[in-house]
């Protein structure tokens, strides 16, 4: 086949570029919704993710300009070298472009569907205070009396883990010389052993909590656990996805 004219090459070097431009036109859209859906409410972020967020975010908009600089730069002599080439090797110069470019696309595209369906990157910066977080209100409603801002905890009552120890009422508890010399006396005044299985005791008795263990504060027994901060800041609030944040005076905040 013979090389097209000068009208011919003019007319296949416009397709060649506005076929580029819509291209790339797809890719810079993409990279620019999602590089928008990463900014942080609030500059600057006030947690790692909302940092993690704003670096992905300026990313993105390095490479939507870079590419936008690089096509527009490129892209007569690429239309030009296109449109001068025999048709079958334009064919296959344009087929391995589209090739690259439709997969870059797709991939982008996929990105994008993902982060917004599972991650949904708007929520991934938690930047709006919600109100203080109460422990002490949090940890008694899981009939815990204590609390800091790690644990909430119970005094075990020793008289009652032996009943529960050994399937009987009406123990008491003696201790020799400290929390682990306890002994189990049943109302007979037989000494029947000590507890075996404090952590058992815990477990059974606060049932609905999750990570329920034993140690022993200031020389007594109790049973705790640890505070699952984000849960509580839902529970107060009755609000999903909330973020627990640690202030600098140490007050925690909840923040969506």
């Amino acid at each position: 086949m013979s090389e097209p004219d000068g009208g011919d090459q003019r007319a296949r070097g416009r397709r060649y570029s506005a076929l580029i431009i819509v291209l790339a036109a797809v890719v810079i859209g993409l990279c620019t919704v999602v590089g928008e859906a990463l900014i942080p409410r609030t500059i600057p972020p006030n947690d790692a993710w909302g940092w993690l967020s704003f670096l992905t975010a300026v990313a993105l908009f390095t490479g939507v300009f870079a590419a936008t600089v690089a096509v527009t730069g490129s892209l007569g002599a690429i239309t030009r070298v296109l449109a001068r080439r025999p048709l079958r090797e334009r064919l296959a110069a344009l087929r391995d472009r589209l090739s690259r470019v439709l997969l870059a696309a797709v991939f982008i595209a996929v990105g994008a569907s993902l982060i917004w369906l599972f991650a949904d990157p708007a929520k991934l910066v938690k930047d709006t205070p919600v109100g203080g977080l109460d422990f002490a209100r949090y940890c008694k409603s899981y009939g815990y009396a204590a609390n800091d801002d790690a644990f909430c905890s119970l005094n075990i009552p020793l008289d009652k883990a032996c009943d529960w120890q050994y399937g009987s009422s009406g123990h008491r508890i003696e201790m020799d010389s400290g929390p682990y010399s306890g002994r189990c006396v049943n109302s007979k005044k037989k000494d029947v052993g000590g507890i075996k299985d404090m952590a058992g005791y815990c477990r059974e008795r606060f049932e609905p909590s999750a990570e329920v263990g034993t140690t022993v504060l200031a020389g007594t027994w109790v049973c705790r656990t640890p505070i699952d901060k984000n849960l509580a800041c839902a529970w107060q609030y009755q609000q999903r996805d909330l973020a627990a944040r640690k202030e600098k005076d140490g007050l925690w905040l909840c923040y969506r």
